[in-house]
C-alpha cells in the first residue's frame, strides 16, 4: 500500500496495490470507522484500488509525495517498508522518517480488533 499526499491539492490518498482480498481488512478500516473513536478512518484518506507501475511509483518518490509504504497480508498484517530494490538501484522510501504514522495506526487498529479491545463484526467474543 502507498500513502501519498496527491498533488496539487495535497490531499492524503491511500493506493492499494495488490488482489483486493488481500487488502480487505485494510480498505475496509480505511473508508469506514470502529466503535473505538482514536481508530476513526472515515474521510481521512482518499482511498483508491489500482495498479502503481514502478515509473509512477519513482515519480512520486522524486516528488517528494510518497509519505509512507507498506505491505499487508494474513501472515504480517502490517509490513512498514523503507527501503527497496529495483533494477538494481537501492530506493529509499521515508516510511520510518515520517514515522510510518498511517501503518502504526491500522496495525493498532487490526490488534484491538483482534483481541477484542475494539468491538466490531470481525471479532466475536467468545467469553460472557
Amino acid at each position: 500500500m502507498l500513502y501519498q499526499t496527491d498533488t496539487p491539492v495535497q490531499r492524503k490518498c491511500v493506493i492499494c496495490q495488490a488482489l483486493p482480498d488481500k487488502c480487505y481488512s485494510i480498505n475496509q478500516l480505511l473508508l469506514t470507522h470502529t466503535s473505538n473513536p482514536s481508530h476513526t478512518f472515515q474521510g481521512e484518506f482518499k482511498v483508491t484500488e489500482r495498479m502503481v507501475t514502478m515509473p509512477e511509483f519513482l515519480r512520486a518518490i522524486d516528488d517528494n509525495r510518497v509519505i509512507e509504504v507498506f505491505g499487508c497480508g494474513t501472515a504480517c498484517m502490517i509490513a512498514p517498508i523503507d527501503a527497496m530494490l529495483f533494477d538494481d538501484k537501492d530506493i529509499s522510501i521515508p516510511t520510518m522518517t515520517s514515522g510510518a504514522v498511517l501503518s502504526k495506526r491500522l496495525f493498532t487498529s487490526l490488534s484491538d480488533i483482534q483481541v477484542g479491545k475494539t468491538e466490531h463484526p470481525w471479532s466475536v467474543s467468545i467469553y460472557s
